[in-house]
């Protein structure tokens, strides 16, 4: 047999998504949608092909394109984003569809009318750390630039790019013209320009912000003399838009919100009686980071839309004067409550410190040396597409370092039992007895140097589940949700544990829940969903949300349930391609295989699976053992 020939050409590469776009989709599912396929549709092809370059590829919020050039694919890259910016001029912050873009030149393969390689690859991690509104480029693609696109270029250095074996130079590219809407340069921060200021809430200046009050106008040193510590954060007390009716429940968020965070026990938060020292009067961000010695600002400004408290969100790296992260984040109800307001607030903002401290880490070239530093390489070692054994296995070892450096660090001790849970559905040759045991040991071990953590007491509910010890499960679960009702990945927990109850109905009521929180990552609660609908015999609803499951994570047992779903559909060109998906995630899957996981003793859920699962994968054509 002759070996088929494999095609290279040099190309650049722009890869480009929408930000926020889970949280968008929870907002308004078929709005979005509609939007997005405008935006791809309409918007950005017709540029793409002014500027000589070629769509390859969509898949939901993401866009591939290709170009013969560094300048052509940079100068579409602006384009768009300034056709994006036009549109999104008069739309409340909540409502604005923003792009991030990344753009690499290099080396890829072609296959057919697809491209990979590490020079796509790359193009998408880019995109990953651009800004929202904004552009990323590769060194590759700067040294090629010699023409003036009206933009500020700035160096973020050599940074470790997630499964990419060799640093990458990187640039981060701010358009002129933008920066005079003050879409990119200044921040105004309401408490200090009065009630009726706009916040717009982007990427600030990376070299210096200035902060205007009345008349007065502040330059942003861009370092601290003292680097304060990791994730340490102070939350500025909020205002409100209404001062006169709204800013008592700015006062109550502030509290709310600082107290939530002071809860995580890997943050250091500022005390609120110390925070509102902040006066309210002209103020540089990096005097007030040095003044509280922290690495991170939380402003944010209260209104009431539509009765639904809402909050204009952002978190500033003080030494730098960048923007972390900005959001519009509303109280989900209504009438409006603090309570939900701050519930919802504290999810995102756990979050976007972590992601700043991850990228912080990682541009920096550095090597890990404490216990989160070591858990933010483990998490990076992870496959960004699917679980797998050997990315499991290689992150394992950088939380295990973590313990080494600190043996009571509890976010390295569950990661560490999120790897193993991980060797108990994949790997065949397993021990499951000893693999069990150290799970309900270490269990008890988190739960002994924390027993206030919401992420232990759900560790230990999985771990009880894989023991089927169902009561203790449950109650393990009642203390997850109630310590942080909400994180939407506790509801989905929840609706797994109703699943192996052979409680389909009240898995459906659980996923609701979880996809009214604030969490975005909603891939783990759709497949719950799927899994509940084709326990009901509702295979066309589950094909649904399992398509949608797949969109945002890659988790083979959505790709099983699509599979079966289709194969029972009587589609057998969709029933295909899962199969496929779900073989190449997992070559070894069997229905034997599956049963030998040992999810649940439950009668109920025995036959559900028996007549939905199994019957549909055999249809499939997945092997009996």
């Amino acid at each position: 047999m002759t070996a088929t020939a494999v095609t290279r050409k040099l190309r650049a590469i722009a890869f480009m998504d929408v930000a926020g776009y889970s949280r968008l989709m929870a907002r308004d599912e078929a709005g979005t949608h509609a939007r997005v396929n405008q935006i791809f549709g309409s918007i950005v092809p017709p540029i793409v092909s002014a500027c000589g370059g070629r769509v390859v590829d969509r898949a939901g919020d993401g866009l591939l394109v290709e170009f013969q050039s560094s300048t052509d694919a940079v100068r579409c890259a602006v384009e768009i984003q300034r056709q994006m910016a036009l549109q999104n001029a008069d739309r409340d912050p909540e409502q604005r569809f923003e792009l991030r873009i990344g753009v690499n030149i290099g080396d890829i393969i072609v296959d057919g009318d697809r491209i990979v390689g590490d020079g796509v690859n790359i193009a998408a991690r880019l995109e990953n750390i651009a800004a929202p509104g904004g552009i990323c480029i590769s060194g590759s693609v700067r040294e090629q630039l010699h023409e003036d696109f009206d933009a500020t270029i700035t160096d973020l250095g050599e940074l470790r790019l997630k499964n990419i074996g060799r640093p990458i130079r990187a640039f981060q590219m701010l358009q002129g013209s933008v920066r005079r809407r003050g879409r990119f340069g200044l921040l105004w921060p309401a408490y200090l320009n009065g009630a009726t200021a706009r916040w717009p809430f982007y990427v600030v200046g990376m070299v210096a912000v200035m902060v205007a009050a009345g008349f007065g106008v502040v330059a942003v040193s861009d370092r601290n003399t003292v680097d304060p510590p990791p994730m340490s954060v102070v939350v500025v007390p909020f205002s409100a838009k209404n001062h006169s009716v709204e800013q008592p429940a700015a006062d109550a968020v502030t509290r709310e919100v600082t107290r939530g965070l002071a809860a995580t026990t890997w943050l250091q938060v500022t005390a609120p009686n110390v925070a509102s020292q902040v006066p309210v009067a002209a103020q540089n961000v990096g005097a007030i980071g040095r003044q509280f010695n922290v690495r991170y600002l939380v402003f944010g400004r209260i209104e009431q839309r539509n009765g639904k408290l809402g909050l204009d969100a952002q978190l500033i790296d003080a030494a730098r004067g960048v923007t972390a992260w900005n959001a519009y984040v509303d109280s989900g109800v209504t009438p409006a409550t603090e309570s939900e307001l701050a519930l919802r607030l504290v999810v995102l903002l756990r979050d976007a410190v972590y992601e700043a401290e991850a990228k912080r880490l990682l541009s920096s070239g550095a090597k890990p040396s404490t216990p989160m530093e070591f858990k933010i390489f483990g998490d990076q070692a992870t496959d960004p597409r699917f679980v797998t054994l050997a990315s499991d296995r290689a992150a394992r070892e950088y939380y295990e370092k973590a313990l080494k450096v600190d043996p009571n660090f509890v976010p390295a001790m569950i990661s560490i039992g999120y790897t193993l849970l991980t060797e108990l559905d994949l790997d065949p040759a397993v021990d499951r007895a000893s693999i069990v045991q150290r799970l309900d040991e270490l269990s008890k071990r988190i739960l002994g140097n924390d027993s206030a953590s919401a992420p232990g007491w759900q560790f230990r509910a999985e771990t009880l589940a894989r023991q089927w010890r169902w009561d203790a499960a449950l109650e393990a679960s009642d203390k997850a949700l109630a310590l942080d009702p909400g994180r939407a990945l506790g509801f989905g927990h929840r609706a797994h544990l109703m699943i192996l109850l052979g409680r389909p109905a009240e898995a459906l009521a659980l996923v609701d829940k979880a996809l009214a929180l604030a969490d975005q990552r909603f891939g783990y609660a759709l497949l719950q969903r799927c899994r509940a609908q084709m326990a009901l015999g509702q295979y066309r609803e589950a094909v649904t949300s399992c398509e949608k499951s797949v969109s945002r994570e890659e988790l083979w047992l959505a790709h099983a349930y699509l599979a079966a779903a289709y194969a029972l559909l009587g589609e057998d060109d969709n029933m295909k391609r899962e199969k496929a998906a779900l073989l190449q995630q997992y070559p070894n899957i069997s229905i034997a295989r599956i049963a030998a996981m040992r999810y649940s003793d439950v009668p109920q859920y025995l036959r559900q699976i028996e007549e939905h699962l199994n019957r549909g994968l055999a249809k499939a054509g997945i092997a009996a053992s």
